[in-house]
């Protein structure tokens, strides 16, 4: 009796082996692409793009100047609601490298 127990123990055990290897077999190359970011050629995915902290900073720079401005246009336009004509108008400045960002 416990010998027969045995032999399935060890039936079972191959069977198991067998079946889990298989699907290991047919699943590591997905797994494989999708854990190191490869495509289904073994070639590596682009990165997302580096952003520079230069570029930001200027970016930064241009946004608050650009927010300055439309600060004092605003202020410019409730002036002249209120009656107060009496302020220059504001000077808009284009900036060429603006343009093609």
């Amino acid at each position: 009796d416990r010998r027969g127990r045995g032999g399935e123990f060890v039936a079972g055990f191959l069977f198991g082996g067998a079946l889990f290897g298989t699907l290991a077999y047919i699943f590591a190359p997905q797994i494989r692409r999708s854990l190191l970011n490869e495509d289904e050629y073994g070639f590596r995915r682009a990165k997302r793009p580096i952003y520079y902290d230069e570029g930001l900073e200027k970016t930064r720079q241009t946004l608050n100047a650009k927010i300055s401005q439309l600060n004092s246009a605003i202020d410019n336009v409730s002036s002249r609601l209120r009656g107060g004509n009496n302020m220059p108008p504001i000077q808009i400045e284009s900036d060429p490298e603006e343009a093609t960002m």
